[in-house]
């Protein structure tokens, strides 16, 4: 994609000089806010005391994602001593007891970080163990927020709480197949949630939920150097788990992957866009805000899929790798990164791309269909 590595600085001008983006209304934001401060919910004030742009807030948000992937207690409390020491925890207040609890846990534990790394004594173990104790609890509910559920069976149970008007998309956690035995068992595992997610489809009538599916997932060797491989060992793949979807009436969306693999994504693709055999098969495909190729990607999907007179929806989302594309392309000593380094350039880019979405729905409603997410 020609604007993978453009300079920030003229990209940044042109997405503001050609955009006009749409004003906030004070009545709507003043009840938006009353609506959330309402809700009398500790999460959101815990939000507002570390926020996402503080130090704290990041560290906070770090420990919470990788809380869920770590299975033994001795690798918890060597995280937490890495972690904590590097906020200031004792210049946030809290009016809520809960959340001055967990704050004062915080404390505790960065004050004394340098001491757990030699011999303590008994009260210090105690001490430590408990705050680590309510530090762990307090992050488990917040992976929680992120994260719906375990498995996909308790998703679904947890689903039956949405709104008729609401429904989900699964996305499995995991990382790309390193084996082909891995990628057989991601398959398998996708077909399965295909039979499971329809089943459940058809016996309530709400929403119906979706599937989203990584593409790397399926195939060790995902990466431009064996794209010829890819073509005849994942496409077959990816046309069973596709038409299995749509005789079980079940919509999938390929999922986004990191920048670098954008082109083998496309490539792909666009080969299922163009097959003969899935012409009445409604593809979903996700797009990353981030990406400075997002509106390009938009513009060479949606051209495609009008040229062959497929059913196309395209999901937008903000991006979930950008600590990844960053150091990648220092790495690499890149002179300019795959994604924006400034929020305000990520949000201003996912409005521009929604609009064009929009604009695109409207002009083709029976093919495209545009779907948001952050």
């Amino acid at each position: 994609m020609e604007t993978f590595i453009s300079d920030e600085a003229e990209l940044a001008k042109e997405l503001f000089s050609q955009q006009t983006f749409p004003s906030a209304n004070q009545f709507h934001l003043q009840t938006l806010y009353r609506l959330i401060r309402d809700q009398n919910d500790w999460f959101i004030e815990l939000l507002q005391q570390y926020r996402l742009n503080s130090k704290e807030g990041l560290l906070l948000m770090s420990l919470a994602e990788a809380l869920l992937r770590i299975p033994d207690q001795a690798s918890i409390q060597s995280l937490f001593n890495d972690r904590i020491q590097r906020g200031d925890w004792h210049s946030h207040n809290s009016e809520r007891t809960w959340n001055q609890l967990f704050a004062a846990s915080l404390h505790w534990l960065s004050e004394h970080a340098d001491n757990i790394k030699h011999k303590q004594n008994l009260f210090e173990k105690i001490s430590q163990k408990s705050a680590i104790e309510v530090c762990s609890v307090f992050i488990q509910q917040m992976s929680s927020r992120f994260v719906f559920s375990e498995n996909l069976d308790e998703g679904l149970i947890r689903s039956r709480d949405l709104s008729n008007y609401e429904s989900c998309s699964f996305d499995m956690l995991g990382e790309a197949a390193l084996s082909f035995e891995e990628a057989e068992q991601y398959f398998q595992s996708y077909w399965q949630a295909i039979e499971d997610i329809s089943l459940y489809n058809h016996c309530l009538d709400d929403q119906p939920h979706q599937l989203s599916i990584k593409l790397s997932a399926l195939h060790p060797r995902y990466e431009a150097a064996k794209i010829n491989q890819l073509r005849q060992q994942l496409i077959p793949k990816l046309k069973k788990l596709s038409l299995h979807a749509q005789s079980k009436q079940v919509q999938i969306t390929f999922d986004a992957e990191e920048q670098h693999r954008l082109e083998v994504s496309l490539d792909l693709l666009l080969l299922l866009l163009t097959d003969s055999q899935l012409k009445d098969l409604s593809i979903g495909v996700a797009i990353q805000a981030y990406s400075k190729s997002a509106l390009q990607t938009i513009n060479t999907l949606t051209q495609e899929a009008l040229k062959a007179s497929r059913p196309l929806n395209i999901r937008l989302v903000k991006g979930a790798y950008w600590d990844y594309e960053i150091k990648r392309a220092q790495q690499l000593g890149l002179k300019e990164y795959p994604v924006w380094t400034e929020k305000q350039l990520t949000d201003a880019n996912y409005i521009k791309c929604a609009q064009q979405l929009l604009n695109l729905q409207n002009e083709n409603p029976k093919l495209l269909r545009a779907e948001f997410a952050t």
